[in-house]
């Protein structure tokens, strides 16, 4: 197969022409852009929603950490008669109360309320980056789907041009029967090649979109960059850059630091209660004002159960952070090694087998042309050329979604809008 023009149509964007990808070097699908993709899966994904929904709940708890209670207001009215046979007369009083936190109790709360808002956002960009993932996942299956369709397309529109010209050979007595029995057996068995080909990438192109809840819609395009030479080599220092930047791992640290300051408010909150009261109470015959002190002494039960709480809570995020540190430094080293295989292998595929690969088809074919070659020299050559080909989409596959999971892995899923 040689590089040929193929139109892809679409409603929204017209015809698109591109060359047929039988190198793994380009492939154009129908989508508006890999940014948009992105922009949706992270304004409608339901996992990216229900963590939203957390940070939203963590805020409006703080309102209510930071915030003193509310005063309690107590009025009472009667009627009755003195007993020395008075009047028939009215009483009433009024009284307002305030509890007065202790300060470090309620500095303890904000800074747990300020801790559990940056853990959820925290938590936010961590799904994110799961979500993102997904998404480059199944772009690049689709994509690389989609030129290896291309690709099998070309060879099947090949196969059947040998064919015929075949066919007719064997009409004039240039070939024997033989050859188009054989021409016949490749065009069948490409076209069906082709066939399969076509209905997984159709399906890879269906997945993206049922991820993205049928935002793309039956027509859209975009164009992707395949080629394996533009991915950069794995970052230099990339384990020491890791953690901090791990969505993940950051999220962890915030759940240390936000249990901590939930331990610490849960201690201050043993301190003895303070409140204030203000009474005023009118009789029949004098009228009275009062202020009072309050103070609850925590003697029995000193705040035990959610203490306890807070503390085992606060172990077992301190468990989970050791944990995930030790999973993410092991999944980055073997990340780390897989990508610079795939991406050696992606390049080697690019640059040298492939083209070598093509030549060897090219020259069967003059040979074949001038009667130097048999006809199943020739089939022999493109059946190694198109398994060659195929092989290298899978390369090429295996190095976008390595770079994209050492990129989740280091954090740089972070900055994707400005990709």
């Amino acid at each position: 197969p040689e590089l040929a023009t193929a139109r892809v149509s679409g409603r929204r964007a017209g015809k698109v022409t591109r060359p047929a990808p039988s190198l793994p070097v380009a492939a154009t699908m129908t989508m508006p852009y890999w940014l948009k993709a992105v922009r949706i899966a992270r304004d409608r994904a339901p996992a990216i929603a229900a963590v939203r929904g957390r940070l939203l709940r963590a805020e409006g708890l703080r309102s209510s950490a930071v915030l003193p209670p509310d005063p309690e207001v107590l009025f009472a009215r009667g009627r009755g008669q003195p007993r020395d046979g008075g009047a028939l007369g009215s009483e009433s009083s009024i009284e307002v109360q305030q509890v007065l936190p202790a300060p470090w109790g309620l500095a303890a709360r904000r800074r747990s309320a300020a801790s559990s808002i940056q853990l959820a956002r925290d938590e936010v960009d961590a799904v994110t980056a799961q979500v993102v993932l997904e998404v480059e996942r199944l772009f690049y299956g689709a994509a690389v789907a989609d030129a290896e369709a291309s690709a099998l397309g070309e060879a099947a529109t090949d196969a059947a041009a040998l064919r015929e010209l075949t066919a007719r050979r064997v009409e004039v007595g240039e070939a024997p029967e033989a050859d188009r029995l054989r021409t016949e057996v490749e065009a069948l068995r490409t076209e069906l090649e082709a066939r399969a080909a076509r209905a997984e990438a159709e399906a890879a192109r269906a997945a993206l979109d049922r991820f993205l809840l049928g935002a793309l819609g039956a027509d859209f395009t975009l164009a992707a960059d395949l080629d394996p030479r533009r991915l950069a080599p794995p970052p230099d220092r990339a384990f020491d850059s890791a953690l901090p930047r791990n969505p993940a791992y950051r999220a962890a640290v915030s759940r240390v630091e936000a249990s901590r300051w939930a331990v610490s408010a849960e201690r201050a909150s043993r301190s003895p209660a303070l409140s204030l009261s203000l009474s005023r109470e009118t009789e029949f015959d004098r009228e009275a004002w009062g202020a009072g002190l309050r103070l609850a002494i925590p003697l029995w039960n000193r705040n035990r159960g959610p203490l306890a709480v807070s503390r085992g809570e606060l172990v077992e995020a301190e468990a989970d952070l050791r944990r995930l540190r030790a999973e993410i430094e092991a999944e980055l080293e073997r990340a780390v090694r897989r990508y610079e295989v795939a991406r050696a292998a992606a390049v080697t595929y690019h640059e040298r087998i492939v083209p070598a690969s093509r030549e060897a088809v090219s020259i069967v074919r003059v040979s074949l042309e001038q009667g130097e070659a048999t006809l199943l020299a020739w089939l022999e050559a493109r059946r190694s050329y198109l398994d060659t080909v195929r092989a290298s989409y899978r390369a090429l596959l295996e190095a976008f979604l390595a770079r994209a999971e050492l990129d989740r892995l280091t954090g740089e899923t972070d900055g994707f809008d400005e990709r």
